[in-house]
């Protein structure tokens, strides 16, 4: 009988013990989705909510306003010892911009499989709008400055031989080929 009442706790404790390893999976399933909603949460508002984006939001869908990035991009390339404080400044909210795409590649990379929060927030529109309104300046930059991570590996380069012999034009003239040393 004591070798029932012993198999019996034996049974319950087993049972037990699979319940609370089931609770505490459960539990870790929660807090990562937790924190994923809170990574979006601050990715999105971040994202909408910061002037520095809004500014680069700005460049990459109006010509007009695009025209300062080129320029202050002209000069970063051709004569940076000669960049006044607002091409400066231009640079440096792109490269928090682009910076700020960067982690969020990272979070979304960090994340369970069926969430993708890269076109969730729609970002890829953004990295997209640099080819389809043709901003090769700020292409030439991506690609020469961040073509080594992961928003290197975003980049949309134009299909079309239109748009290559543009883009090639303009990568010619900012990065010219260095001069031959002999």
């Amino acid at each position: 009988m004591l070798d029932i009442f012993a198999n019996v706790g034996a049974v319950i404790t087993g049972l037990g013990a699979a319940w609370i390893v089931w609770l505490g999976h459960q539990l870790a399933r929660r807090q990562r989705a937790d924190a994923w909603l809170e990574n979006l949460n601050e990715l999105h508002g971040l994202f909408w909510e910061d002037s520095d984006f809004v500014q680069v939001r700005e460049w990459l869908i109006s010509d007009s306003a695009y025209k300062d990035l080129q320029a202050a991009l002209e000069v970063r390339f051709l004569r940076p010892e000669q960049m006044d404080r607002a091409e400066y400044r231009c640079i440096e909210v792109l490269d928090k911009f682009l910076n700020f795409l960067i982690r969020v590649r990272v979070v979304d990379s960090q994340l369970e499989e069926e969430r993708d929060l890269w076109s969730e927030l729609s970002f890829s529109f953004w990295m997209e709008s640099v080819t389809t309104h043709r901003r090769w300046h700020l292409l030439v930059y991506i690609d020469h400055f961040f073509g080594g991570t992961q928003l290197g590996s975003l980049l949309s380069m134009p299909v079309t031989p239109e748009t290559s012999a543009e883009l090639a034009e303009v990568r010619a003239r900012l990065l010219p080929a260095a001069p031959n040393s002999q």
